[in-house]
């Protein structure tokens, strides 16, 4: 796996999925600013919002369809 060091003002969605399973973590270097911020709400998004997932999931699916 690669390492990656966060700067200032930078911050990242992790994604762990497996078959309809997502886990979602966020970091961020530093003061938990505005970068950090958008990861936790996107974050949320993936974990609270059913329709949301649904959506990528089904994006996903018509990506690997019309390659």
């Amino acid at each position: 796996m690669a390492e990656i060091t966060l700067k200032a003002n930078q911050a990242a969605v992790i994604l762990t999925a497996d078959e309809g399973d997502i886990e979602v973590d966020v970091a961020y270097d530093g003061e938990d600013g505005l970068a950090g911020q958008i990861c936790k709400a996107l974050a949320m998004k993936l974990l609270e919002d059913e329709e949301f997932r649904d959506e990528l999931l089904s994006r996903i699916a018509e990506n690997d369809e019309s390659e």
